[in-house]
């Protein structure tokens, strides 16, 4: 997606024809031996303005803190709120639409990085993580990544963000 249409949780295809500045948003999965993977990287073509470039690090430190967060003995709803408490913080929270992540493997889903889940992380555990802000007429940053959990916090399996 690309432009507005990344100010969507799930964009629709459209005719529009990509312009110099816009974001585009790529979201993309794959399977391997029946084992399921995602990852999401957020572009902006040409030039960045300094709104484009303050949300993406907003959702990059987002994303970092749930790294530092994560390790076995958390509870799935703590993650969460470490990056929505982040949010709220500085005023952003009513931009992030869904959980910020999900348990995957060869089923996709189960235990939900969301504020309801009691789950606890275990070590071996590979989850999804996906801080993202969605602003209303203007475009959505995602940083979307599978990672494990081992004994000492989080491995990226899908190469990190940076």
């Amino acid at each position: 997606a690309f432009g507005k249409k990344t100010e969507t949780i799930f964009p629709v295809a459209s005719m529009y024809k990509l312009k110099k500045y816009y974001i585009i948003l790529i979201d993309m999965g794959g399977m391997y031996k029946g084992y399921l993977t995602e990852m999401a990287r957020t572009i902006f073509h040409g030039e960045s303005d300094a709104q484009k470039k303050a949300i993406y690090e907003i959702v990059l430190s987002a994303y970092n803190k749930m790294k530092e967060f994560i390790k076995p003995g958390i509870v799935a709803s703590a993650a969460n709120a470490v990056v929505r408490d982040y949010f709220k913080e500085i005023g952003h929270e009513q931009y992030c639409y869904h959980p910020l992540g999900e348990s995957t493997g060869f089923v996709k889903g189960g235990i939900s990085l969301a504020p309801n889940d009691k789950n606890v992380l275990k070590s071996g555990m590979v989850f999804i993580v996906e801080p993202a802000l969605y602003v209303p007429n203007w475009g959505g940053v995602k940083i979307k990544e599978t990672i494990l959990i081992t004994d000492s916090g989080m491995e990226e399996l899908s190469g990190g963000p940076e």
